[in-house]
């Protein structure tokens, strides 16, 4: 569904820390520039988890937005999400460690 959309945006976007691994593989993965902040509405967003839903809140009504986790408790549904989270710590491979 991503892929077939990738032509609506004009380039991609993730938060530092969570979002820089996602949006540097589907940068190279859709064809489209990774861009050091949001350009214009038609940026990509996207993060590791919304599970506050805090980071892209500012994001959720001007931008379309994706995630690999999303958590019912979000006050931001992303437009995709691939699973969604139960409870406990997700360590994602970029991560050290829950310390």
């Amino acid at each position: 569904m991503l892929y077939e959309r990738r032509g609506d945006f004009d380039g991609v976007w993730g938060p530092p820390r969570g979002g820089l691994p996602l949006a540097v593989a589907l940068s190279h993965g859709l064809g489209l520039p990774f861009l050091p902040e949001p350009k214009s509405i038609k940026t990509l967003i996207v993060d590791d988890i919304a599970d506050t839903g805090k980071t892209l809140e500012k994001f959720s009504l001007t931008h379309f937005t994706v995630t690999l986790f999303y958590h019912w408790q979000s006050v931001t549904i992303p437009n995709i999400y691939l699973r969604e989270k139960n409870e406990g710590w997700i360590i994602f491979p970029w991560e050290k460690g829950k310390e």
